[in-house]
């Protein structure tokens, strides 16, 4: 077991909710949260990923909740990577081309997250070429299909190089029909993109190892219907890149497992 350096014992709980599975908490935006936040009102720290805790506009999650990309839960769990938890981070971001008429809404929401909440944003790049995506039914939701994702990766390295040590990835991702969305919309049907996120996100994870998270860009419109309350969050606004950056803002950083903060065998639920 884990103990402080004061010899306190801490306990540690590890939330995971599988995305486009259609499940019953934490299966739309941000409907995980208050579970969440229940279990962390009774854990020292607790390690959990992007799909359970974010929301759009919204991100309630307590300070001691760590916020890690799903491949790099898969590899702690399997003792591969190690956690080294930090008190902020410096975001960059990385931008589907294909979003380049948005970058002065894109730009807004920056400066906005950063303003109230003191984020780091250090800037963005741009991939070079925009990246081709697509989506197809599946017997469980959606199957997603990403091409030049190698263009993300060379982006990211080079925001990297500008001093970012954390990630937001954007792509464009307003490619569903009308029908489609409107099933998502009023509840009947999985997250028709998380799969194609995890994807993305889960590529750069494995080739870059530091903290990732991806946000997807629709043309800004307002919804004026009503909507199944589990989506409600992502529909009241124009981005969905708020929870993201603080989330990111205090991600823990990658280091091998010899050098962890903690071991897997400190979680305790």
């Amino acid at each position: 077991m884990y103990y402080a350096p004061t010899g306190v014992f801490m306990f540690r709980i590890a939330i995971v909710v599988p995305t486009g599975v259609a499940a019953e908490i934490g299966g739309y935006a941000g409907d995980a949260s208050l579970m969440v936040q229940l279990l962390a009102s009774i854990a020292d720290e607790v390690l959990t990923h992007p799909n359970a805790v974010n929301a759009a506009n919204f991100y309630t999650a307590p300070p001691h909740v760590l916020y890690m990309e799903g491949y790099y839960l898969d590899q702690f769990f399997q003792k591969r990577i190690g956690i080294q938890k930090v008190l902020s981070n410096r975001i960059g971001l990385v931008i589907d081309r294909r979003c380049e008429e948005f970058l002065p809404l894109i730009e807004n929401v920056v400066h906005a997250t950063c303003i109230t909440t003191g984020c780091q944003v250090i800037g963005y790049t741009l991939t070079s070429e925009p990246i081709n995506i697509s989506f197809s039914p599946s017997e469980y939701g959606y199957h997603g299909h990403v091409i030049h994702a190698e263009d993300l990766l060379q982006a990211s390295y080079q925001c990297l190089k500008k001093g970012a040590n954390a990630l937001a990835v954007l792509t464009y991702m307003d490619l569903l029909s009308s029908a489609e969305n409107q099933r998502y919309l009023q509840g009947g049907t999985v997250d028709p993109i998380g799969a194609t996120e995890a994807l993305i996100s889960h590529y750069l994870a494995s080739e870059l190892n530091v903290p990732i998270a991806h946000s997807p860009v629709f043309k800004p419109q307002i919804t004026l219907e009503r909507c199944d309350p589990r989506v409600c969050a992502e529909e009241i606004g124009t981005m969905y890149l708020p929870c993201i950056l603080m989330g990111l803002s205090h991600a823990p950083q990658i280091v091998s497992y010899q050098h962890s903060d903690f071991k897997l065998e400190d979680i305790h639920a």
